[in-house]
C-alpha cells in the first residue's frame, strides 16, 4: 500500500504495512518528535484504493499501518471487494476500513456472468468462505445465484457487480485500542493481552521493541505499563498463563 503524506512543510511516500521501528523512523524524517504519528494524506497510489476518500485528511499513521496488515493479508480479489466497497460506500474513517476487513462475509464483486453455476458459486464461497464436497454434490449453484441476485441487493458499477448476501459490518476496532492479530506469524513467538483500567484491551507481539511498547501504551492511554493488567499469554496460538496480576516494564521486553 503506497501513499504520500506530509506535514511540517515535508512530504514523504511510505509503503505500508512496516514494523513499528521503520514507522517511527519515518515519522521522525516528517520532523514529529514525542510519538505524534499523525499526519495529512496527499495521495493514495493503487486502483479502487480503499483510502481514496481519506485523502487531503489528517491521518494517524498508526491505525493505517495497522489496517495495511490487515489489508496486505488479503487475496487481490478480496482488495478489489473491500476497494470498491469502501469508495462506494465514501468511507472516510480509518476505524471503518479497519472494521471492514472484519466484516468481508457476504459481500461479492461480479465481472463475469457467462457461467451461471460459477456466478452461484461464487456467491456462495463469499457467503460462507468455503464449500464441503457435500455441499459440492447437493447445491444447485446456477439456482442459488439466480436467487440471491433476484433479492436485489445488487449495485451496478463500471467495474462489477456488487452483491451483498447477509453482509453485516462488525464493530470489532472501537476507534482505540487494536483487536489481536497475528500478522508476522513468523517472527512472532507468543502474544502478552493487557488490559487498561477502563478495560480496553491490546496485545504486545513478542519479541517487541520499544516502539512497539509506546505505541501500545499511547493506544490504552497510559503513562506506564505497570498500569494495565496482564489477562492472558500466549505462545504460538496457545494459552499458556491466565493471571490478573499488575504488570511490570520488565515483563514486557
Amino acid at each position: 500500500m503506497r501513499i504520500n503524506v506530509s506535514e511540517n512543510g515535508k512530504s514523504l511516500n511510505v509503503e505500508l504495512p512496516v514494523e513499528d521501528a521503520e514507522l517511527a523512523w519515518q515519522m521522525k524524517r516528517l520532523g514529529y518528535k514525542n510519538g505524534n504519528l499523525c499526519c495529512t494524506l496527499e495521495t493514495a497510489w493503487g486502483e479502487h484504493s480503499p483510502l481514496q476518500r481519506l485523502v487531503g485528511q489528517s491521518i494517524n499513521m498508526d491505525e493505517l499501518n495497522f489496517f495495511a496488515k490487515r489489508f496486505d493479508s488479503f487475496t487481490e480479489y478480496e482488495q478489489g471487494v473491500l476497494g470498491v466497497y469502501a469508495y462506494e460506500q465514501g468511507m472516510k474513517e480509518i476505524k471503518d476500513l479497519i472494521n471492514l476487513t472484519y466484516s468481508m462475509q457476504g459481500l461479492s464483486l461480479l465481472t463475469d456472468f457467462s457461467n451461471p453455476v460459477q456466478v452461484g458459486r461464487h456467491l456462495y464461497m463469499d457467503k460462507f468462505s468455503g464449500i464441503s464436497e457435500n455441499e459440492e454434490r447437493r447445491i444447485d449453484f446456477s439456482e442459488y445465484g439466480q436467487r440471491i441476485l433476484a433479492e436485489g441487493n445488487c449495485k451496478v458499477l463500471p467495474y462489477g457487480v456488487l452483491v451483498e448476501n447477509g453482509f453485516r459490518m462488525q464493530e470489532v476496532y472501537n476507534g482505540r485500542a487494536f483487536p489481536e492479530y497475528w500478522y508476522d506469524t513468523g517472527k512472532t513467538v507468543a502474544v502478552l493481552e493487557v488490559k487498561n483500567q477502563a478495560g480496553d484491551r491490546e496485545y504486545l507481539y513478542l519479541p517487541t521493541d520499544i516502539f512497539s511498547a509506546d505505541m501500545m501504551k499511547s493506544r490504552l492511554r497510559i503513562q506506564d505499563l505497570c498500569e494495565c493488567r496482564r489477562k492472558r499469554y500466549t505462545t504460538c496460538g496457545f494459552p499458556i498463563t491466565l493471571c490478573q496480576s499488575r504488570c511490570s516494564g520488565q515483563a514486557f521486553l
